[in-house]
């Protein structure tokens, strides 16, 4: 019997990933009754947060991050995760610049994840700051999102899994 290859794998759809599902509902949750944030609102300030992406091999986009990512820049950097993914990029996030970071940067990486895993794409940090670190730490997160010193580590990576 053949196989339907427009239908996702079961190891890729959400219901598998249970702490990333339970984390992204949790800080959904907390986001809405702290910052009163409405979907779809637009709230950033010019220059609070830089992002850049630049693409390597046709298959990995290299997002690098300076800034402070909170409920007033998290949605720049949403988008462009988001951009990433729509078109089949594995996702290698450089927060090496990352001043500062609430739960609204910390819910964006949790839906970035959970949407690049759904498509069966990679998605690894790199050069994780003490900031970013305390962020993921405070939600128990650290152990979701696979994080590298180096860029080359996370090529490495996604090399092999590709």
């Amino acid at each position: 019997m053949a196989q339907r290859h427009d239908a996702e794998p079961d190891s890729m759809k959400i219901g598998h990933f249970p702490g990333l599902t339970q984390a992204l509902h949790v800080l959904e949750h907390w986001l809405s009754v702290i910052y009163s944030v409405q979907p779809g609102a637009v709230m950033s300030e010019p220059g609070a947060i830089r992002c850049m992406t630049r693409e390597q091999d046709n298959k990995t986009c290299i997002v690098s991050v300076a800034g402070t990512v909170n409920c007033e820049t998290a949605l720049t950097l949403g988008s462009e995760l988001h951009e990433c993914i729509y078109r089949g990029r594995h996702i290698i996030l450089s927060m090496s610049g990352v001043t500062d970071m609430d739960c609204a940067g910390v819910a964006v990486l949790v839906q970035a994840v959970a949407a690049a895993r759904y498509r069966g794409l990679g998605f690894s940090l790199v050069a994780v700051t003490r900031e970013v670190e305390t962020a993921l730490d405070l939600y128990h997160l650290k152990h979701l999102i696979p994080e590298y010193s180096h860029l080359a580590d996370a090529k490495r990576q996604i090399c092999r899994a590709s």
